[in-house]
């Protein structure tokens, strides 16, 4: 198929090029940054998906099959207004919706959304019961709402994510692996939280999958994509042992609960972060429990397990050291 991938050069779009590049698939890749891979050069074609007439225009030119929008602004520590901050989620999704419409080769688009459009523990009514976790998560509730409201010629799936982890993702590289290596990380002890993850090599699988199954199991749809749901400890102890040869340290969670205040009350007096801060300890110890049997049922169990992936990120991470 012709596919256009918006934000192609970040660490999902990047993955998703290398396994649809792979199968022959012709592709584009709209975003405003250049490929971190030199071999995606030739995918490129650099738009700002907030320049509604340019991006139109890149769409009548590459005429897609398939769209997965994907383009976003990823920073989830904003604390202010939706707009401006996350125009690209709100104003750039519309300019994507407007050109898939305008496009008649268009036969799927996939709407990449975030579980953070409901809060961890939130008891949803539906998949149209919204309670946004961070301002990320609004702008993203927003986004579907207007993906709802688009009327679509096409057949359209809006996908939320669960935590998406694996290689080009700079992020656990250039903070948690570090903290491990140098023995700086420890873990809260008592219960471990129990949230979502999804190996980015099987993630985009499961993009792949929704884009071929048949109309009447995606259309209108909104799906949680991921592996399934893990202690976040075996995940820790996965990549400590991988990275230094031992599991996890422990801190008492009332020690690590007090770090996380005085981290609030220092970044309020400071405007800097402390190591840890009430938002991170609650990314540590609460449930963020999602519904993944029903995609899981529909695109099948995970190829690669969570150690084996482990294992591939590590790998990469010591090929790809960064600064």
């Amino acid at each position: 198929m012709k596919l256009l991938v918006t934000g192609g050069s970040g660490f999902i779009g990047t993955n998703l090029i290398e396994y649809m590049a792979a199968r022959g698939h012709e592709i584009a890749n709209i975003d405003i940054a250049k490929p971190v891979v030199e071999s995606q050069a030739a995918y490129f074609q650099p738009c700002d998906i907030l320049d509604g007439p340019a991006l139109q225009a890149a769409f009548h030119r590459f005429q897609p099959e398939a769209v997965v929008h994907l383009a976003a602004r990823a920073d989830i520590s904003h604390k202010g207004p939706v707009e401006p901050y996350y125009a690209s989620i709100t104003g750039g999704t519309q300019n994507v919706l407007d050109a898939a419409k305008s496009t008649p080769s268009v036969a799927r688009v996939i709407i990449t959304s975030t579980q953070y459009v409901c809060q961890p523990g939130h008891k949803a009514a539906g998949l149209d019961d919204y309670n946004p976790h961070t301002v990320y998560g609004e702008a993203k509730a927003q986004m579907e709402k207007l993906t709802k409201a688009a009327n679509l010629d096409c057949i359209w799936t809006i996908i939320r994510p669960v935590i998406i982890w694996g290689p080009w993702q700079t992020f656990y590289r250039d903070t948690l692996f570090r903290a491990m290596e140098k023995g700086y990380y420890f873990h809260p002890s008592g219960r471990s939280a129990v949230l979502g993850f999804g190996y980015i090599k099987n993630f985009v699988r499961q993009i792949d999958k929704l884009l071929q199954a048949e109309s009447a199991l995606v259309n209108q749809k909104t799906l949680y994509l991921g592996d399934g749901l893990f202690p976040l400890i075996e995940w820790m102890n996965g990549y400590c042992q991988e990275l230094t040869g031992h599991k996890v340290r422990y801190l008492p969670r009332k020690l690590i609960r007090g770090m996380a205040l005085f981290g609030d009350l220092f970044e309020k007096v400071t405007g800097r972060q402390f190591i840890m801060y009430s938002f991170r300890y609650r990314n540590m110890t609460d449930d963020y429990i999602v519904p993944l049997e029903a995609t899981l049922q529909l695109l099948g169990q995970p190829e690669i397990s969570m150690q084996q992936g482990i294992k591939e990120t590590v790998a990469w991470a010591r090929k790809h050291p960064g600064k």
